[in-house]
């Protein structure tokens, strides 16, 4: 969320307000107990602990005042993504912030979902995440975003 020689760098996706919205949105479409379910947010994390962590924690804490009940886990330090989908009680959705089908989003999320037995979902897959992204560029370049006719 900075300006270097022209260039606009965005804040992270999870901390975007209107991403926070469509992913709960989505995670209230699949869940068993619609808009006061429990979540399992899903992330990378990282072997330093940081700014990955403290971005999903954010974004678990905007999915909460929204109505879910939130925890979060990752993949690369604690509270690790294994224990916390075992240590969970059904019904939850396990709701991953991979947005691509690598090794951590494809692999991992996809063991965990194996082993979770619950509804869950990519935030890479979700349909909204193109037109957020296009919508968040626009505003940065100052234009208008066309609607759906092209117009």
């Amino acid at each position: 969320a900075g300006r270097a020689a022209g260039v606009e760098v965005a804040p992270p996706l999870g901390l975007w307000p209107e991403f926070a919205a469509e992913l709960a949105g989505s995670i209230e479409a699949i869940a068993p107990e619609g808009p006061r379910s429990r979540v399992l947010l899903v992330a990378h994390g990282s072997r330093r602990p940081g700014r990955s962590a403290a971005c999903a924690r954010r974004l678990g804490e905007a999915l909460a005042r929204r109505g879910l009940e939130v925890g979060c886990a990752f993949l690369e330090e604690a509270p690790f993504a294994d224990a916390a989908v075992d240590d969970m009680t059904p019904p939850f959705v396990l709701a991953g912030l991979f947005f691509g089908a690598g090794r951590h989003g494809g692999e991992d999320f996809a063991r965990l979902i194996s082993r979770a037995g619950q509804p869950s979902l990519a935030a890479g897959e979700m349909e909204a995440l193109a037109r957020l992204a296009a919508e968040r560029a626009a505003r940065a370049l100052g234009l208008e975003t066309a609607g759906p006719a092209g117009g």
